[in-house]
């Protein structure tokens, strides 16, 4: 019976690039509501193929370890192995996870007089370690404030039960052989000063729970672009934190509509330009369909608030420019995918971004060099 090792080496070779080019979960789950499938999987075809022997380990190896995922409670084991195995040449991806569940605790934990440090400083020691390009962390939403220099606005967070948010940044490749995090960026505790990050993913999870308690409308989904105080984020991420970030996808499913203070933070985004937003489940989740999931919800009032943000972000956009407040030049819906909602984001951001060039498959709107201004409604 003719087994892996006798097939030829170009065809051996093709079967484990194949294997290594599979997204891992943190790439194919990233739009989809955050939970832990982002950080576990049953699926590891790579990995299963390199156990079979020494001789597939070896060849493998190369490209076993291009995304890995870490608990940041549990460093001291994977730094060990990174350093043995030089894994900075090859990591591209990395997962920053926080499992409640996990009782180990790294060691050098004990040394650290700043509890909020417990998250930072190993997170720092990981992507110091292995340089990754792209670095996605997967926490609860108010572990995020252990990361960021201002606080959080959580007062409301008990009425959405969003067990897990994910933000993801990424820079070129060849940006990510960089020294060390310096000592100052380690003081102050920022993760968007970490590297020259260029793009910025935020999963804010859903807030359709939120919209089964008492005046729903005046509660707010925890989020890192909702600062407790908007003069202190401005006061802690002016300087750079944001000067290399050029693109923002920001996905929040059915967000009550506060997300003026999503477009407030992005004025400091000076170098901004490309929008992608998604405010609806994507197609393969059907939480709409599920009474026991919307509870006391209303669908209408769900599909108020998405119209009403929609609304809201192309009225910033569309002002932002005369205001020279950013330099967004593109747009983007992801939920166009969903032909059910054309006619209601057409209408939407057509109204204010009329003069801007829209894509012939729709969803997509460019701001033309010398567009002319748009209506003042």
């Amino acid at each position: 019976m003719l087994s892996f090792l006798d097939l030829p080496p170009e065809l051996m070779e093709h079967i484990i690039s194949v294997l290594a080019e599979e997204k891992p979960p943190s790439a194919k789950l990233l739009h989809e509501e955050p939970s832990e499938s982002l950080f576990r999987s049953g699926i590891h075809s790579l990995k299963d193929l390199s156990q079979a022997c020494r001789a597939t380990h070896e060849l493998c190896f190369p490209s076993l370890f291009s995304a890995v995922r870490v608990d940041l409670n549990r460093i001291d084991g994977f730094l060990s192995f990174s350093k043995r195995h030089s894994l900075s040449s090859h990591v591209n991806s990395v997962v920053l996870y926080h499992d409640p569940h996990s009782r180990a605790r790294n060691v050098s934990d004990i040394f650290i007089d700043n509890p909020g440090y417990r998250l930072w400083l190993p997170m720092v020691r990981v992507i110091d370690s292995v340089k990754p390009s792209v670095m996605t962390v997967i926490v609860f939403a108010s572990l995020f404030a252990k990361i960021l220099p201002y606080q959080l606005n959580l007062t409301d967070q008990w009425a959405f039960s969003i067990p897990y948010q994910v933000l993801q940044l990424r820079m070129p490749q060849d940006l990510a052989s960089m020294p060390q995090t310096s000592q100052d960026t380690i003081g102050s505790q920022n993760v968007f000063q970490m590297r020259p990050w260029t793009h910025c993913t935020f999963n804010q999870g859903s807030s359709i729970k939120g919209y089964s308690s008492y005046e729903y409308f005046s509660k707010q989904t925890p989020s890192i672009f909702y600062p407790w105080d908007g003069d202190q984020f401005v006061r802690q991420m002016m300087e750079g934190s944001f000067e290399n970030l050029t693109s923002i996808d920001y996905i929040a499913i059915f967000p009550i509509d506060h997300i003026m203070r999503f477009c407030l933070c992005m004025n400091i985004m000076k170098n901004l330009k490309r929008l992608r937003i998604q405010l609806a489940p994507t197609a393969s989740n059907h939480v709409l369909d599920n009474p026991a999931e919307l509870w006391k919800c209303q669908p209408g009032d769900l599909w108020q608030e998405f119209e009403s943000c929609y609304k809201t972000l192309a009225k910033y956009i569309r002002n932002s420019w005369k205001s020279r407040a950013t330099s967004i030049e593109e747009f983007v819906s992801l939920d166009y995918v969903n032909p059910s909602l054309h006619e209601l984001i057409d209408r939407n951001v057509g109204r204010y971004l009329a003069k801007w060039e829209s894509d012939v498959s729709g969803g997509r709107w460019t701001r033309e060099k010398e567009s002319p201004n748009e209506i003042d409604s």
